[in-house]
């Protein structure tokens, strides 16, 4: 299964415990079904670009 995730660690604390709680339930889903998850992790475009947005 792919998913792609568009996610700043710099957004609203709220969002990111969201975005994480249905990337968790997707991975659990995954793994019931016995699929593989690829997640691709999108830094958004109208956000502060940063070199280093991604390793956080």
């Amino acid at each position: 299964m792919k998913c792609l995730v568009q996610y700043h660690p710099d957004h609203p604390h709220e969002l990111r415990i969201e975005q994480e709680a249905q990337i968790r339930a997707l991975y659990d889903a995954c793994q019931a079904s016995g699929h593989e998850l690829l997640l691709e992790i999108i830094v958004p475009k109208n956000g502060p670009p940063t070199t280093r947005c991604i390793a956080r």
